[in-house]
């Protein structure tokens, strides 16, 4: 499988999942129409759980993955544009990543979210956090542009 028809598919979670924006990072999160709907699902164990009724544990999205036939490559792009991580280190420069900035737009369009801005923060406005096992990930910080 490959990003096309991931996105193909995901459109077609919209009977099982709720989807919204989660924390200040807006990643994009479905969350159950019945039944235990506390629980998150990301995208990949999302389409996993439509199509197996396996639900994957928190994080665990490779193997989700794994088992739709993503590669690892694409579970990657797929999580990072979803955890809006869309900037990436490139010779000690951050630099914005244009795939993951076109899949992200593709996976909001897919999932029936509105657009959550129009413009991408500077790196400067960017924090760091942990996120399943990743040693840093830059996001969206949590305060209000300051307009001069």
């Amino acid at each position: 499988m490959v990003a096309k028809e991931f996105l193909r598919e995901l459109k077609e979670t919209h009977e099982v999942f709720t989807w919204q924006y989660q924390d200040r990072n807006h990643k994009i999160r479905g969350f159950l129409k019945t039944g235990e709907t506390r629980a998150s699902f990301d995208l990949i164990a999302a389409l996993a759980f439509v199509k197996s009724g396996r639900a994957f544990a928190q994080g665990d999205w490779l193997r989700a993955g794994t088992m739709l036939g993503l590669s690892e490559t694409a579970c990657g792009a797929i999580v990072d544009a979803a955890n809006n991580s869309l900037w990436k280190c490139v010779d000690d420069q951050l630099t914005l990543d244009g795939y993951d900035e076109w899949l992200r737009s593709e996976l909001v369009q897919a999932v029936g979210l509105e657009p959550e801005f129009d413009g991408l923060p500077s790196p400067e406005n960017l924090v760091s956090e942990p996120i399943d096992g990743i040693a840093s990930v830059r996001s969206i910080p949590d305060t209000q542009p300051q307009h001069v």
